[in-house]
């Protein structure tokens, strides 16, 4: 039921509709892209049967790849990648009954966004990792649904002197609903 530890799983995303937010002006946009993940590792916590923590109910995810761009009309306006520190954030995949098969999927994931522009694009990092999660019947998802739980918002430079700098939040990906599925 689980995978085996050092397969690559390669998810195309789709969501539509998605607020984003850029310099206080709200859009709405399509995404689409692709997320890659790794399985890392089998826990080592002994746990016990029925326990989340179990080795035998989970397995931790690296997210290595990520890249989303959102668009209207048939016009880049964003596109969502994942910001340096990334590889801190975990992901998993956990068994959540046996019969008839539940799986939780959560990816923490933490983004940058590039804003695209008339005068070129500007990069943000978002300030805390977005939570990415589905409820499935089968790994791979296989056209499943999934939802980000929170807003994503997006900090502008530590600079006074940059006129991003006088925003709290640059820019805003709002929470969404999305359909994952397994290439």
């Amino acid at each position: 039921m689980l995978p085996s530890v050092g397969d690559e799983i390669i998810y195309t995303l789709r969501a539509e509709d998605v607020a984003f937010s850029y310099l206080n002006t709200w859009i709405y946009l399509d995404f689409e892209g692709e997320i890659r993940q790794t399985v890392e590792s089998v826990p080592e916590n002994p746990g016990v049967n029925g326990d989340p923590d179990d080795p035998e109910n989970h397995v931790l995810l690296k997210t290595t790849f990520l890249s989303l761009r959102g668009e209207r009309d048939g016009v880049d306006h964003v596109s969502i990648g994942l910001a340096d520190r990334a590889s801190e954030f975990e992901s998993r995949l956990v068994v959540g009954q046996l019969s008839p098969p539940q799986l939780v999927h959560r990816s923490l994931l933490l983004l940058k966004a590039g804003v695209h522009t008339k005068d070129g694009t500007v990069e943000f990092e978002a300030n805390d990792p977005l939570l990415l999660d589905g409820l499935i019947t089968r790994f791979p998802p296989k056209d499943d649904h999934y939802r980000a739980n929170d807003s994503v918002y997006f900090k502008g430079p530590e600079e006074r002197d940059d006129p991003y700098g006088m925003y709290e939040n640059v820019a805003i990906l709002n929470k969404f609903q999305a359909r994952m599925d397994s290439k």
